[in-house]
């Protein structure tokens, strides 16, 4: 990992764009950033990163990550949420083909959505698994699913 510009990896002339992912992020006083090892593990998580550069802002953050394959780079752009605090927005460099029957694109959203909604809960449970130890007062929390 080099430095400058908070890098791993190097990107080549000649890349692919539909191998490439924008993502941006706000930076949040004294919160978590992201640094280019934090954004390899997310993003590993969905295949082989082969890069990663990060441009810095005061307001903003923004970098972009470069993986293996178009089909990577779908699945990334379509799962990686960051943190709940400080959420990532990730774009495919090159729009992604909506050659996707509206069955398939609707299961895709609908899975998107209960993934955020996961998270959501998981990060509710551990809020008032902390309030009880201090009598919080929290008799039940009502889920619908």
């Amino acid at each position: 990992m080099t430095e400058k510009g908070n890098r791993v990896g190097s990107i080549g002339i000649g890349l692919k764009k539909e191998k490439v992912i924008k993502v941006s992020w706000k930076k949040i006083g004294c919160g978590e950033d992201y640094s280019a090892e934090r954004l390899k593990e997310l993003f590993g998580k969905f295949g082989e990163v082969e890069d990663v550069v990060i441009k810095s802002l005061k307001k903003r953050g923004s970098t972009v990550v470069v993986m293996a394959s178009k089909d990577e780079v779908v699945t990334a752009a379509r799962s990686v949420f960051g943190n709940l605090s400080n959420p990532l927005w990730v774009f495919p460099l090159q729009p992604i083909s909506t050659s996707i029957p509206s069955t398939q694109r609707n299961d895709l959203v609908r899975d998107a959505h209960q993934v955020f909604e996961d998270l959501v809960l998981k990060k509710l449970q551990k809020v008032i698994a902390q309030m009880e130890p201090l009598g919080g007062g929290v008799t039940h929390v009502m889920v619908q699913q």
